[in-house]
Formats: structure tokens, C-alpha cells, sequence
């Protein structure tokens, strides 16, 4: 093999920008950026720059699916509270009590109480300074009977409260305890001193569930009851006869099966007509300029460049990064509507669905499959007054422009982390609870800025 020296100086100063673009380009593949970027000839500093943008078009909309799979999860949200952006928000947790072992009881034991104990676990959302009444049903369909639950399942049970309590819920609060009531205590304990309550179907032939819910007349505060194997479980109290004083408790059943139902009445809301498919995205310039992330209800933002492949016709130029800051609505983020701490982008496809199948570079998106995010930190910029999130969408930004393909998938951005697997928007904090996020789009100012992609990228002069 043999290699040709040119000496033209007009060849090789024709053959620079083209060798610089290239290596610039290959190292966007290949490298992470902070690396160093060397090409087969170096050029005269002077013929190329560095500059910077943020005026590319970033196109928002939301996405509003029709129902939410929150089957499994480890967190019963319960209680309801208007939201002045979304509507009134309303969740009522379901969930199966499984016997561990038989019950057991001394022959001179004597009925004192049973009650539901839950273990608090800090998530609320909402006001939590007012009084709370929280009630207590027997579910009257197996659970399990069904393989999948969503938001909008429905389980019959009975309107008759087994038991209520009013409290305050107070984030330091730990748990909670519900007296049940003493119809259904003396029943169990009747069985058990029989020796009737052997197995879990002599259970689901007294209690098949429970699930918990708020008053209708409360309207302050969604909270986070911890589940399973937190201790959280039905128990029966009694004592021993000639000892009255000395009461004791078996813990005789655990809460395992759950799922959570979150209803969503977006009456007179921006979003009023935005239900149905999640295959039609709504633009934010419908919805006066913003855009919505909702826990529970599945809604979160879509994020799309409509123009910036065009960037790969302007000559002799190359994006090296590409930040996206986006901002929320003044006023939207209250001490009671709090900012989620991160953000996460993933991948959509044309149909706001997560996936890996991209007709361009997967290896460059392996961040964008559906598994793995970009996460954006809350910013609460105090000397400025500026409140916003910051992701580095530099890897999606180069496959639009190296594509040979018209691209139409976008970001999703979700309040909390997927988990893989299939309907991976199931198994993640979306589904068990109710934060949201409003966020402005670029005609939107929020004070003196307004949502945007920040642009460096690196030209070539050629003459």
C-alpha cells in the first residue's frame, strides 16, 4: 500500500474544513464530551470559532394517557386536593390483607379490638395543616381475581366504613392506626378461638380487602401509605382473662396486594378536552403556552426540535453541545405544590411510547432506550430569582443532525426514574403518587427568560 503526498497548497487548504468536520463528527460518537478532539490536519485557529444559540425551536406539548397501570406497587396514596392548574385530584388506595400462618389463641384469651395499622411514608402532596378523615371499607372482589390494575380500575366495596379517623397529617407523622370495626373483630376472633382461621381462604371468607379513602368533603392533601413488608397490617387485640390490664396484639394479617386508584376531574383546566389516546400529543400552544407532568393520571411533557436537522446543511459546521432548560410557570410551584427535585428525560417514539427502535445510531442513543434517562436537577437560582431544570441533550441533538432520516421521535420528561421491563411507566414513582410540574414554553417568559435549547457548536471558515 502506498501513500500519495499531495504538496498543492490549495488542495490541502481545500482538505482541511472537510477533515476537521469529520473528526469533530466522529469524536460526538465516540467520545464523551470534555474529551480531547484530534483531527488527521490541524487548522489555523483563526479559520474556525466557537459560537453559541438559544434560539432554536423546542416545540412542547403534553401527553395524557387514557389510564396508568399502578397494579403492584409498594405505596397506597389516599385523600384528594384541587389543584388550580389540573382540577380536583382524587386517590383511593386498594389492597388485599394476606394471613400470615394461622391465628392462634389462648383458650381464656378475651376480645379487646382489632384494628389496620399503617406505616406513614413521608410522601404527601398537598396541605398538610388541615384535619384529615381517613375511612376504612371491605372490598367485596378478590383482588387477585384480576392480573392488571390501572388508575381507572374500579373494585366494588362496601360504603359502610369499617372504621374512620380524623388526624393531622403531619410530614413527621409515622403512622397511623384505624379501629375496625368490633362486628368484624369479634368474628375473626370467634373463628380463631374455633380454630376456623387455618389458611388465607378461611380469611378471604371474612375480609377479601380493603381499601382506603378520604372524605368527600376534604379537599387538602393526597398521602403515602408504605407497602408491603412494612409491619403495616390488621391486628388483633386481646387479653387473657384475670389479666384485663395486660392487653396484647396478634398481627394476623399483612397488607400485600394494592394497587391505587387516582381519578382526575380537569373541569374548566387547560387540559378539560386532553383525554384519550396517548398517541396524539396535545402543543402547548393550545393549552396557553404550557405544558403538564402529572403523577397517577399518566401525563407528562413531550419535547420535540421540529427544525434542527436543518443544521446539517449550514456548511463546514457541528454541534459539540446542547443544553435544554426549561422553566416552570411563576406562581406554579408553591411551598404546597412543591418542584420535583429531578427531572428524567427518556425516549419516545411518533406514538409517545418508550422504546429503542430508532432507524439511526442506536449505540449514540443507548441513554435514550427507555432505560436508562438524562436527569435535569432542580435549580432555585436565589441571587436571580430563577427557578429551572438543565438537561444535556447532546447525544439526541447529534443523531438529528447525522441522520439520513426524517426523525419524529422526541423526549418524554417524567417526574421520577423507569424501571425496564414491559410497560415500564408502571413500574416507577409515576404510578404512586400525584406530583406535578408546569412547564412554560418558549412564548411563555417567566420573569426574563423563557424556556430553551443553549446551542454551542463549531464552524469552519472556508474560502
Amino acid at each position: 500500500m502506498s501513500l500519495k503526498v499531495f504538496k498543492s497548497k490549495a488542495y490541502i487548504s481545500r482538505l482541511i474544513p472537510y477533515s476537521f468536520i469529520l473528526g469533530l463528527t466522529a469524536s460526538l460518537y465516540s467520545c464523551q464530551w470534555g474529551d480531547e478532539i484530534v483531527s488527521l490536519v490541524q487548522p489555523n485557529p483563526d479559520d474556525f470559532a466557537v459560537l453559541y444559540s438559544d434560539t432554536s425551536t423546542v416545540q412542547f406539548s403534553t401527553v395524557v394517557y387514557d389510564s396508568l397501570m399502578t397494579g403492584g406497587v409498594d405505596r397506597l396514596i389516599v385523600g384528594q386536593y384541587n389543584d388550580p392548574y389540573l382540577g380536583a385530584v382524587t386517590a383511593q388506595g386498594f389492597t388485599q390483607p394476606e394471613l400470615q400462618g394461622s391465628i392462634t389463641l389462648p383458650d381464656d384469651a378475651v376480645y379487646d379490638s382489632l384494628d389496620v395499622f399503617l406505616n406513614y411514608d413521608g410522601y404527601y402532596y398537598g396541605d398538610t395543616t388541615q384535619v384529615m378523615k381517613l375511612s376504612v371499607h371491605a372490598v367485596t372482589e378478590d383482588i387477585l381475581l384480576r392480573s392488571s390494575y390501572f388508575n381507572t380500575s374500579v373494585l366494588p366495596y362496601d360504603e359502610a366504613p369499617l372504621g374512620t379517623l380524623e388526624f393531622r397529617p403531619r410530614p413527621s407523622l409515622d403512622s397511623v392506626k384505624v379501629r375496625l370495626s368490633d362486628e368484624l373483630g369479634l368474628k375473626i376472633f370467634d373463628l380463631a378461638k374455633n380454630n376456623l382461621m387455618r389458611n388465607s381462604s378461611d380469611w378471604y371468607n371474612v375480609l377479601q380487602g380493603i381499601t382506603l379513602k378520604g372524605d368527600s368533603e376534604d379537599n387538602n392533601v393526597i398521602l403515602g401509605i408504605a407497602m408491603p413488608g412494612t409491619g403495616a397490617g390488621i391486628r388483633l387485640h386481646y387479653h387473657v382473662k384475670g389479666l384485663e390490664g395486660n392487653t396484647v396484639y396478634k398481627e394476623v394479617v399483612a397488607l400485600n396486594y394494592s394497587y391505587n386508584k387516582v381519578m382526575n376531574d380537569r373541569t374548566g383546566t387547560e387540559l378539560a378536552t386532553g383525554t384519550g389516546t396517548k398517541r396524539i400529543a396535545i402543543p402547548s400552544e393550545k393549552t396557553n403556552n404550557m405544558s403538564f407532568i402529572q403523577e397517577g393520571m399518566g401525563v407528562f411533557t413531550r419535547v420535540d426540535f421540529p427544525y434542527f436537522d436543518q443544521l446539517k446543511y449550514a456548511k463546514y459546521s457541528v454541534a459539540n453541545r446542547a443544553l435544554l432548560k426549561i422553566y416552570p410557570v411563576n406562581q406554579s410551584v408553591t411551598e404546597r405544590y412543591n418542584a420535583p427535585s429531578n427531572l428524567y428525560l427518556y425516549y419516545v417514539n411518533k406514538n409517545n411510547e418508550f422504546g429503542s427502535e430508532q432507524p439511526y445510531s442506536p449505540q449514540a442513543l443507548a441513554s435514550l432506550d427507555g432505560r436508562t434517562q438524562i436527569t435535569g436537577t432542580y435549580i432555585d437560582n436565589i441571587i436571580d430569582n430563577e427557578q429551572y431544570y438543565v438537561f444535556d441533550v447532546s447525544a439526541f441533538i447529534s443523531n438529528i443532525m447525522f441522520s439520513d432520516y426524517k426523525i419524529d421521535s422526541g423526549l418524554g420528561i417524567f417526574t421520577s426514574e423507569l424501571v425496564s421491563g414491559s410497560y415500564p411507566e408502571a413500574r416507577m414513582g409515576f404510578a404512586k403518587g400525584v406530583s406535578r410540574l408546569v412547564i412554560g414554553n418558549q412564548k411563555m417568559k417567566i420573569g426574563s427568560k423563557n424556556s430553551k435549547l443553549e446551542l454551542y457548536y463549531t464552524t469552519v471558515k472556508y474560502e
